[in-house]
Order: structure tokens, then sequence, then C-alpha cells
């Protein structure tokens, strides 16, 4: 008696993660910071932070710090085309951040930054 197993494979192509579908095949453009501006002081507490698009991004990584030494925090995760974020828990009065958006699709990442500003009183 003899077994025989028959296997059969099926093939999907499919525009990777978060749709893409157009046939790119390579991850985020080059983008930048925007708002607050490199090195500003008296910033808001709540402050509207704003970057300009990465082309074939799926979305961004929103990441904050407050010194060298300390490591990122990463405060939100925003879906493309949205390119700001308004921080809501206010921030430390009078005290230096650091900031940085990675923009991301299925075939990797590409980061705007780091920049700092300083909060006002």
């Amino acid at each position: 008696i003899a077994t025989v197993f028959v296997a059969s494979i099926l093939l999907v192509s499919c525009g990777g993660y978060g749709g893409g579908g157009g046939g790119s095949t390579s991850g985020p453009g080059t983008f930048s910071l925007v708002s607050p501006a490199a090195g500003a002081t008296g910033v808001s507490t709540t402050p509207n932070l704003e970057w300009t698009a990465s082309t074939g991004a799926t979305g961004y990584y929103v990441d904050i710090k407050t010194s060298v030494a300390a490591g990122y925090t990463r405060i939100a995760t925003v879906m493309a085309p949205t390119m700001n974020f308004q921080i809501v828990s206010a921030l430390t009065a009078s005290t230096t951040y650091e900031w940085k958006i990675t923009a991301y699709n299925y075939y990797g990442t590409m980061i705007a930054g780091p920049q700092s500003f300083t909060t006002g009183p």
C-alpha cells in the first residue's frame, strides 16, 4: 500500500502592510520637522508638533525625551496623511525637550530629527 501526499501552494501578491499597493518596494522618503523649530524657546507646554510628509509613509511614530542621557518615549503613533500631533498632557515648564519623528511603511523607516525646543515658564 502506498500513501501519496499532495501539496498545493497558493501564491498571493499583495501591496504590503498598510495597503501601499502601488508597486513601490521602498521605505519612506526623506522629510523634515517643522514646528517647534530647532532651538525654539518659550514654547507652550502643550505644543503642536508638525512635520512635512514622507512619501510612501503608512504612519509616523512621535518620540520625545528630556535629556541627552534619557531614552526616547513614544508618545503617539499617527497614521498618514496626518503630519502633526498635539501634546495634551502638559510638558514641564522651562525644560528642554528633544523630539523626532519616524516615518514607517512595510519596507522600512526614515527618521527626521532630532531637534530640541525649550518650554516657557
